[in-house]
């Protein structure tokens, strides 16, 4: 070989050392520049839950309509919406003219019947009088067998007359009980204790109830509310009766309410061709903060955990199970990522506990690939 050759040669291959010395430290600078520049977190120790987040409005957990159960003026009402009332307290009146009248003559026919009662059955004993006087002619041969017949028929038609009589009284007297019910109806009364919450009626209004009975108020017992949340049917499923359930209402702060759920109602609601089932709680209101139709932004928690570390989702290389293995890149004390095997358990929507691979004060890094 010639010295030119060899000399060609050694030029040659110093040129690809030196390419190749230049690749290797610009893949060195990139890869610092990824380790220096990519969003990291640091683990930290927290509270977290999983839970079914649903939108939904509170609801007295009893209400009672008030209606009229007699026909009539609105004579006089007792009482404004947002008032305080006792079960038995007198809410409204309706004008009693009519009825009292009813009763009037309702008490009449009853009197009456009972004094025509009164006579057949005189005249009832004075048949079986006659009776008794005229076996003990009839035996001495006395009165004919046709005369002593005679006395039997009338006192059996007495009997019969008594009979229908005590039958009509009987009818008056039901009569009679349905006009002095009807009188007290025209005394409208609070069924519960509990709050004026609408008035439907007014003074003077007259109300037909041959129909229905016309609504005049309604009165709820806000001392205890009820939660009704509207569930989406993709999470419904994970949902069942005794569940931790909270809620916030818009103007709340940061104040919560708590309950457990009762139940999901089988019957679904359909807006706009979405599926959504009412899943129900109860909640105490004994300070009144809560209001009837009120918006709640509602949280079923379906798992929980406190003081445990806290990764971000974002730092999971893989989206695993909770329980599963995911991996996260770890910054190490000279800045390099390095890749680490974790097991997460409950996770929110950003964070997941770390049940093994990871400490309190470890730095993670949030997207990018391992190298």
């Amino acid at each position: 070989m010639s010295s030119r050759m060899v000399r060609n040669l050694l030029l040659a291959g110093g040129l690809f050392a030196a390419v190749g010395f230049a690749f290797h430290g610009s893949w060195l600078e990139f890869a610092s520049a990824e380790a220096v520049d990519l969003p990291t977190a640091d683990i930290a120790a927290g509270d977290i839950e999983q839970t079914v987040t649903a939108a939904g409005k509170l609801m007295p957990l009893r209400e009672v309509d008030v209606g009229a159960q007699v026909s009539g003026q609105l004579h006089v009402l007792h009482v404004s919406e947002g008032d305080q009332v006792r079960r038995g307290d007198l809410l409204a009146e309706i004008d009693p003219t009519l009825a009292r009248a009813r009763l009037v003559e309702a008490e009449a026919s009853v009197d009456m019947l009972r004094a025509d009662l009164g006579a057949r059955t005189a005249e009832r004993d004075a048949a079986a009088a006659t009776i008794g006087r005229l076996q003990t002619l009839a035996a001495r041969n006395i009165v004919t067998g046709a005369e002593l017949q005679a006395a039997e028929t009338q006192l059996a038609v007495a009997e019969a007359a008594a009979t229908s009589l005590a039958a009509q009284i009987r009818q008056a007297e039901a009569v009679l009980d349905t006009a002095r019910a009807n009188m007290d109806y025209t005394r409208i009364l609070a069924p519960m204790d509990g709050t004026v919450m609408s008035i439907a009626a007014r003074e003077g209004q007259t109300l037909n109830a041959n129909n229905e009975a016309p609504l005049i108020l309604t009165i709820a017992d806000l001392d205890r509310m009820r939660v009704e949340a509207e569930v989406s049917e993709a999470d419904v499923a994970r949902l069942s009766p005794g569940l931790d359930a909270y809620f916030t209402v818009l103007g709340g702060g940061e104040a919560r309410w708590e309950g457990r759920l009762l139940q999901v109602l089988p019957q679904p609601i359909v807006d706009n061709q979405v599926v959504f089932y009412r899943a129900l709680f109860e909640v105490d209101n004994s300070d009144r903060r809560l209001r009837s139709q009120m918006t709640a932004q509602i949280f079923f928690v379906l798992d929980s955990a406190t003081g445990v570390p806290l990764v971000p989702l974002a730092a999971l290389e893989a989206a695993g199970r909770a329980g599963g293995d995911d991996k996260v890149r770890v910054r190490g004390a000279d800045g390099r990522l390095q890749e680490r095997a974790v097991r997460i358990g409950v996770r929110d929507e950003i964070r997941a506990a770390v049940l093994d691979g990871l400490s309190v004060g470890e730095t993670v890094a949030l997207g990018g690939t391992v190298r």
